[in-house]
């Protein structure tokens, strides 16, 4: 169960905040769920802004997660507009090795227990087109090492942020890692961070 946000101290960032961050709100006006996702991820990152002097920080990026920034487009000093992205907090690139690959490996049975993992990845592709099966497949194999990346600090991470409540929350869940999808962050009744809150 992932700790209170005021008592993060170590946070991987998976792909999907990071696109949510470097978005505006008024962007994705038309879309409501997408507005509240970046709006909330845009509040998450101003409250660890505002209390950096208070609880210093580190935030956790893997190589797949820049990997992926890169297949989108955003390629032009991506380490540096990273880093000053998140300047109130110490950034650590993680590179993805083959003791990770063996996390995934070793803990593969998470997933062939219940269903095998091909069709953990149809259930979790359900709702898309077949023609899309090939992309999504790629994503979750890019969610398994991110998720390996956590399971690989054993505990040093506090959690895993997320905006993918589809195929990453459930990947993450299986591995028994801390994740918060970024749509369910604790809010107090004036639609502020409630920072105190034990997440579910």
């Amino acid at each position: 169960m992932p700790k209170p946000i005021e008592d993060w101290k170590n946070i991987l960032l998976d792909t999907s905040v990071i696109i949510d961050f470097l978005m505006t709100p008024e962007r994705v006006v038309k879309n409501d769920v997408v507005k509240n996702k970046v709006e909330n991820t845009h509040k998450l990152f101003k409250y660890f802004e505002d209390s950096a002097n208070d609880n210093k920080r580190t935030l956790f990026i893997s190589s797949i997660t820049l990997s992926e920034l890169r297949k989108i487009g955003i390629d032009t000093s991506i380490l540096e507009v990273l880093v000053n992205l998140f300047n109130s907090s110490d950034v650590v690139f993680v590179d993805f090795t083959k003791e990770m690959a063996m996390q995934i490996h070793t803990h593969m049975g998470l997933l062939e227990k219940e269903p095998h993992l091909n069709k953990f990845i149809k259930d979790l592709t359900t709702d898309l087109n077949k023609s899309d099966v090939y992309q999504a497949s790629g994503w979750v194999s890019d969610d398994l090492k991110i998720v390996a990346t956590a399971k690989f600090f054993k505990g040093k991470i506090d959690v895993v942020l997320t905006g993918d409540g589809k195929t990453f929350v459930p990947l993450a869940q299986r591995f028994e890692i801390p994740v918060v999808n970024t749509m369910e962050l604790p809010k107090d009744l004036f639609d502020g961070l409630d920072t105190s809150r034990i997440l579910n």
